[in-house]
């Protein structure tokens, strides 16, 4: 009688530690989504905030007559590209196009690496 009651003891240890392991999954797993969700929202923000921003600066060109600018060309990214492909491409273009790198270009070079920056500050908010 006393082997058979050992026997259901390690049998119910082992079932609670199993039980007790995929409840600790089940919470990893549930703050691993709820993690994702936040940085989504998050992302989704900070799109709708550059979204009204550039609507605003859209309309205040308009109002001051001056040329439109496709700041998305200028980094040579796409209109639905993430923030950190923004950032990759500003990066790169600023050490293309940076003046102290294009001896005999100056002029031209720190131009252009003004229209990069201002379309990087634009579109991120910076």
């Amino acid at each position: 009688m006393r082997k058979g009651t050992e026997e259901q003891k390690r049998k119910l240890d082992e079932t609670t530690k199993n039980f007790d392991r995929t409840m600790e999954e089940i919470k990893k797993q549930r703050e691993k989504e709820e993690k994702e969700k936040q940085e989504a929202e998050k992302i989704k923000r900070e799109e709708e905030n550059r979204r009204k921003r550039e609507e605003e600066q859209r309309q205040n060109r308009q109002k001051t007559g001056q040329n439109n600018v496709d700041y998305y060309e200028v980094l040579g990214v796409s209109r639905d590209a993430t923030r950190k492909e923004i950032d990759v491409a500003y990066k790169r273009m600023a050490l293309v196009t940076h003046p102290d790198l294009n001896s005999g270009h100056e002029n031209e070079a720190t131009e252009r690496f003004k229209k990069i920056r201002e379309a990087y500050e634009i579109l991120t908010g910076k």
